[in-house]
């Protein structure tokens, strides 16, 4: 997970650079707005989820339910409707700068 949001990342982030150096700011606006959703899709990936996929994972691999699993699953699941919405604002933002170039 965490290469395939690496490169998107780096995708959005030459798509602006690229916008940049044609003068497209309208194309610009969208990619640095995708690119912020991106970065904060990471952060929640990295400081929420990542951890708490790690002790479930754990977990599967040695058979063992931890006592917190439905914590871990509640927690997980608070932060969904936030991960959703960065993935669609930076789907968005992606598909407005190719309209603006």
């Amino acid at each position: 997970m965490p290469v395939v949001g690496v490169g998107g990342v780096v995708t959005a982030v030459l798509t602006l650079l690229i916008a940049l150096l044609a003068g497209q700011i309208g194309a610009a606006v969208a990619a640095g707005i995708t690119v912020a959703a991106l970065l904060t899709w990471l952060a929640f990936y990295f400081r929420i989820a990542k951890p708490i996929n790690s002790q479930q994972t754990a977990a599967a691999q040695s058979g063992i339910i931890p006592a917190n699993a439905r914590a871990l699953q509640d927690k997980w699941d608070s932060i969904l409707k936030y991960r959703v919405t960065l993935q669609f604002i930076a789907i968005a933002g992606l598909c407005a700068a190719l309209i603006l170039f």
